[in-house]
């Protein structure tokens, strides 16, 4: 908790904190996830099958890193002027697609549905609100930029602001692609032409990702910018 640390005036200065969390990942069982088998009373109840039971315990624990997380801001002083955003990067694919279903209550659509997750913004006095836009999580940074009043350059990244008027769209590691007119599967065969136009979106996209890497482009634009 050392940016909670007050300074020599007493004062706790802006702070920016990245957690990566690790206890929610597989395998999900109770005999080989010590995570899962320290929190396997409070899921021994639930519904589910043993691998699905023991993700669920898995939770339990960044739940209470949480908890933990919004006690320590408060006693320093500073949860009012904290935002906490979670976000997932992947589903539970130490999961079977049956085992996923169960939380879904149907049959998982594997080439779309699977891949939904949720995003969670969080501050104190906040009203809450729940956005169902078509968004991942290239999205996130410009979101939160745009919502701390940052200034940057939007043509350097691919994602939009969640509230903005941008069309929502999602692309998917083999290329697949969802937009507010329907899935590309969907699309296929009613709607070639944008659909030979989102192809060739996402191709670019794919490409010029791979190109800033390659040509370690954002190094480049920062000498400029110190320039």
């Amino acid at each position: 908790w050392e940016f909670l640390t007050p300074d020599e005036k007493g004062e706790i200065a802006p702070f920016h904190t990245y957690y990566l969390t690790v206890s929610g990942h597989l395998a999900y069982n109770f005999y080989g996830n010590n995570i899962a088998s320290k929190n396997e009373s409070v899921v021994r109840d639930m519904q589910l099958s043993d691998a699905c039971k023991a993700y669920m315990a898995t939770q339990v624990e960044l739940d209470r890193a949480i908890e933990l997380l919004i006690k320590k801001l408060d006693e320093a002083g500073v949860l009012e002027e904290t935002v906490i955003a979670i976000v997932g990067d992947h589903y539970p694919y130490g999961l079977t697609p049956e085992e996923i279903s169960e939380f879904k209550g149907h049959i998982i659509d594997e080439e779309y549905e699977l891949f939904e997750s949720s995003m969670i913004i969080w501050t104190p006095e906040m009203k809450g609100e729940t956005v169902e836009k078509l968004c991942s999580n290239m999205d996130v940074l410009p979101t939160l930029s745009n919502l701390f009043g940052l200034e940057y350059d939007s043509r350097l990244l691919m994602g939009k602001d969640i509230f903005s008027s941008d069309e929502g769209f999602v692309v998917l590691k083999d290329k697949n692609w969802i937009s507010e007119k329907g899935t590309r599967s969907q699309l296929e065969e009613s709607n070639k032409e944008y659909v030979a136009k989102m192809d060739k979106r996402v191709s670019d996209m794919f490409n010029y990702s791979a190109m800033i890497l390659d040509k370690n482009y954002y190094s480049l634009i920062f000498t400029e910018y110190l320039c």
